[in-house]
């Protein structure tokens, strides 16, 4: 379980965060979170990973506290879709092998040939891996990432916000990873997302409590 409660988190003495966007989320459940222009959304995800520390109130991942000590070893648990990623990476496929490289993903036993099956299972052709990173819109680059964090299903996966990539096949990579047991927070105003989802938060500072769906 990971869970978020009573979260304060002040920006140029603006609330940005506040107890309004506490949650709970179980493997095989997933948290929708709504937001008008992405700042407060980008910023819950980044203290769940524990990369921003919140003025009060706390995280707990199964049953034990995220601190600045433990969270390294929590980050391990998790996959991140980030909203922006700078290019690193020559080819997509790099970008690929190198998240398979990581110490941490190397015990999964996970390797690009996987991906590639995987992909060709939504439909999509290998050769997404083999264009420049600088030459790819960065939805493409977001959904073989999505596809990387399905193939290891890891037990939380944090998407930030998805510009360009079909609701329709967005909401059926997250049934899949529903069904794989994985626990989902993704940042989305699609309505087909939100509906596959079990929560939906708003991120307003005047935000009611999360609406089970």
């Amino acid at each position: 379980m990971l869970e978020i409660k009573d979260p304060v988190y002040h920006q140029n003495g603006r609330p940005v965060l506040t107890a309004d966007f506490s949650f709970a989320v179980n493997g095989g459940e997933a948290v929708c979170l709504a937001c008008a222009d992405g700042k407060a959304s980008t910023l819950l995800l980044r203290t769940l990973m524990g990369m921003e520390p919140l003025e009060s109130g706390y995280i707990n991942i199964d049953g034990d506290l995220l601190t600045p000590l433990s969270a390294p070893y929590f980050r391990r648990r998790m996959a991140y879709v980030p909203q922006r990623l700078e290019s690193f990476y020559d080819t997509v496929g790099d970008l690929v092998e190198a998240l398979l490289d990581l110490k941490v993903n190397r015990s999964v036993n996970v390797d690009a040939k996987q991906v590639v099956h995987e992909l060709k299972q939504w439909g999509l052709d290998a050769t997404l891996l083999t264009p420049r990173m600088d030459e790819t819109p960065f939805a493409t680059v977001q959904l073989v990432m999505l596809v990387v964090a399905l193939v290891l299903r890891k037990p939380y996966v944090l998407i930030d916000q998805l510009a360009g990539i079909d609701a329709a096949r967005l909401a059926s990579l997250l049934s899949r990873m529903k069904r794989n047991g994985q626990a989902v927070v993704i940042v989305s105003n699609e309505p087909m997302v939100s509906s596959v989802c079990d929560y939906l938060i708003r991120m307003e500072v005047s935000a009611s409590s999360p609406t089970n769906l």
